[in-house]
């Protein structure tokens, strides 16, 4: 009955946002596509597969996410599989009791989702190099209350057993917000979505197999608790030390990617490309439309005699059917209403 009745409260708010939100502008937030997207264009650039191929094998990032995407992942679905059946049979809790510590657990998560999210926010407002540093010690501090949870003995689900509950919940999960904000910012926008998917794919296959790691161990004689605690911290520590390459991948990696989107705008904004040039000098030199909105009004100060006013009268022309662009042509001198700096 509980699938059920999560799987239509799913339906309806899939149709509510269906209805309710609008699509945002692919690359609006951009600020090298602002320009494009200001005069009424739009990222042209579609997903294909050598592009995709490009970002899994070249960006650094990419492949070192999703790989940590995994290692970190295998953890999470032995406590996801286990930790209940773990705290009533190994550590002598009642069924009610370790449930309520899975309770606990369950929103130290969500707890340190949001915390995360706010706390990766103010790191790479800092420093983008300082959001992995942060996204690494949390992993390596969340091992802690796990152990604890995991080893230490308790008969109830008491205020300490609680504690420790919450805190694995929260502290380990600080980091994983953090992921996709990375992604996005070192993917262009027609490969976010498909590397973002790459990366949940993963995710889930090391959750779905994390199971199979105990079960080996078990073979070899290992108890779960010594299981538990090689699983955890092994991986953890391992996901640590990937996060911290990060630290010289994701300014390489997002710097580069900025370098294409500027590459894109100029070739749109070229004579040859979609976005319409203004004639505004008495040598037959261009100002684009992007350079109209950069000047300033002059009236009052000629610079010493270097500010040159033109009055511009506008027209408009259609553009392989895609709108109506504004041409802007310089006709004669005659006031102070535009001035362009010489």
């Amino acid at each position: 009955r509980p699938f059920v009745t999560c799987g239509r409260a799913c339906l309806v708010l899939a149709l509510a946002v269906a209805l309710t939100v609008r699509e945002p502008v692919r690359g609006g937030k951009e600020l090298a596509l602002r320009e494009i997207v200001a005069a009424g264009g739009s990222y042209e650039k579609r997903l294909d597969w050598e592009g995709f191929w490009n970002a899994m094998t070249q960006n650094r990032t990419n492949f070192i996410l999703i790989m940590q995407g995994f290692v970190v992942s295998v953890p999470w679905g032995i406590i996801f599989c286990f930790l209940n059946d773990y705290l009533s049979q190994e550590r002598g809790l009642s069924v009610q009791a370790a449930t309520t510590l899975v309770a606990v657990f369950g929103l130290g998560c969500a707890v340190g989702s949001i915390g995360g999210g706010y706390l990766g926010q103010v790191t790479s407002a800092i420093d983008r190099r300082l959001m992995p540093v942060f996204m690494a010690v949390s992993t390596l501090l969340g091992i802690l209350p796990m152990l604890a949870l995991i080893n230490c003995e308790f008969h109830h689900a008491g205020l300490l057993p609680c504690l420790y509950a919450f805190l694995g919940g929260s502290v380990a999960n600080l980091p994983s917000v953090n992921v996709r904000p990375i992604l996005i910012n070192v993917n262009p926008p027609e490969i976010r979505g498909a590397t973002l998917t790459a990366a949940n794919l993963v995710i889930s296959l090391a959750r779905g197999i994390g199971p199979s790691f105990m079960t080996t161990l078990a073979a070899f004689g290992a108890s779960r608790t010594q299981s538990f605690n090689i699983l955890i911290i092994s991986f953890w520590t391992m996901t640590a030390l990937q996060l911290l390459v990060l630290v010289w991948t994701i300014p390489a990696d997002q710097d580069r990617m900025e370098e294409e989107l500027r590459k894109y705008v100029t070739l749109r904004t070229s004579p040859n490309g979609s976005t319409t040039e203004l004639t505004a000098d008495e040598d037959g030199s261009l100002v684009t439309i992007s350079q109209l909105s950069r000047c300033t009004d002059m009236r009052g100060s000629d610079r010493g005699g270097l500010t040159r006013a033109y009055s511009l009268k506008e027209r408009a022309e259609g553009l392989e059917g895609r709108g109506v662009e504004i041409i802007r042509r310089s006709s004669e001198l005659i006031g102070t209403d535009y001035a362009f700096h010489l």
